[in-house]
């Protein structure tokens, strides 16, 4: 107590130097305190879906030569090989796709809205249930430009059409393509991100929605899509990871033959958890990499 009320009494002295003092710790306090909330936000929360323990990420690396074009980092998946993953794999109940993006939203007056472009079982994968409405399912989502629909998140619902119940049925434009609002995701839905976009739609839309990429969903050396699944139950991370791998170590040999660069891709899986990796926290720019990874 006798050095406390020293401490005091010199502080008092020079009251300059203590509001310094107690201001610099007080924002190194609250610099840490919100670094420490944006991680856990990032890094460690768990998915806000239906059993998050049984959703997993795949994520992608090379070794040997790799000549690929990348959106958002390497380890991201070509949609040709997410589709063989999704139908050879026998250790996940489902396996989706999804790249998010910005888009005009509107047909004359028009402002940006954040959209993601997502496989036909997004939201059976993730267990998701509609505010209003419906989702979409896998069938209508199978044919390219079929189903010129939308699933907006409720925030979007109620800031843009002030939670208007008569929204369902109403035509949205998306980079000034006309699209068919069917449903309005559930309160709290924010999918596999952190925050919720505007508003879903079928990756399968993509050629329309960005006309000026039209080979992105064929290109099997383009890595942009993230990819989550659902591991079927009794299934441990490391048997889906074995399975995962095998599947992709067959792919390479069968890309040998077929011309394309030889590598050896290898595959992670984890837990949902802990979905954001390096590569995803960085910014999303576009390269080239032609280079052999040790």
């Amino acid at each position: 107590m006798n050095d406390f009320r020293f401490a005091l009494r010199q502080l008092l002295k020079s009251p300059g130097f203590t509001f310094v003092a107690v201001l610099s710790m007080a924002l190194g306090i609250g610099a840490n305190t919100s670094l420490f909330t944006v991680l856990y936000a990032l890094v460690w929360r768990p998915l806000p879906v239906s059993d998050p323990s049984s959703v997993v990420n795949l994520h992608q690396s090379f070794a040997g030569p790799s000549d690929r074009q990348a959106i958002g980092g390497l380890n991201r998946v070509s949609y040709p090989e997410y589709v063989n993953y999704r139908d050879r794999t026998k250790t996940l109940s489902g396996l989706l796709a999804f790249e998010d993006g910005s888009f005009t939203f509107g047909n004359t007056k028009t402002s940006r809205a954040s959209a993601v472009m997502a496989t036909g079982n997004y939201f059976s994968v993730l267990g998701a249930t509609p505010a209003l409405g419906r989702l979409w399912s896998a069938a209508e989502c199978d044919v390219p430009g079929a189903s010129p629909v939308a699933v907006l998140s409720h925030g979007f619902w109620q800031r843009q059409f002030g939670g208007d119940t008569g929204v369902v049925g109403r035509t949205v434009f998306l980079n000034r393509r006309s699209l068919t609002v069917i449903g309005v995701a559930a309160p709290g839905f924010q999918g596999t991100d952190v925050q919720a976009p505007d508003l879903w739609v079928p990756l399968l839309l993509r050629t329309q929605l960005v006309p000026d990429e039209p080979t992105r969903l064929t290109a099997r050396d383009f890595s942009f899509l993230r990819i989550v699944g659902r591991l079927k139950p009794g299934v441990s991370l490391a048997e889906a990871r074995q399975e995962l791998g095998t599947i992709a170590l067959q792919s390479d040999a069968d890309a040998a033959i077929t011309g394309f660069a030889k590598r050896k891709t290898q595959v992670e899986v984890k837990t949902a958890a802990y979905f954001n990796s390096p590569e995803e926290m960085r910014s999303s720019a576009s390269w080239r990499m032609s280079a052999t990874v040790p």
